[in-house]
């Protein structure tokens, strides 16, 4: 059984070519582009804050894996892999569940 009963197909496809028939400059583009990404990035920095356990695993994966100089700070490079990660880690379960 479909979703869409079969009058209302041609309705939806008139639509989206409707909206698909739009011309749309570079600019314009950059400008939806720019703005989803800050959304995505805020949105990314709230859930960092409130989960902070994400970013301890994060900022330990990067301890382990890069043999960077003693006195080597992790934590903003942590921050902002959870900040543009956080729909993974959101998924992932937990230290404690994957034991």
């Amino acid at each position: 059984m479909s979703a869409l009963p079969e009058s209302g197909v041609p309705a939806v496809l008139g639509r989206v070519r409707r909206v698909l028939s739009h011309r749309v400059t570079v600019g314009g583009l950059t400008e939806i582009v720019l703005w989803l990404g800050g959304v995505y990035l805020t949105v990314g920095l709230v859930w960092s804050f409130f989960h902070p356990d994400g970013v301890q695993r994060i900022e330990t994966q990067l301890e382990q894996q890069l043999h960077l100089p003693a006195g080597t700070n992790y934590q903003l490079a942590a921050l902002g892999a959870a900040s543009v990660l956080w729909p993974v880690l959101s998924v992932l379960p937990s230290v404690g569940c994957a034991h």
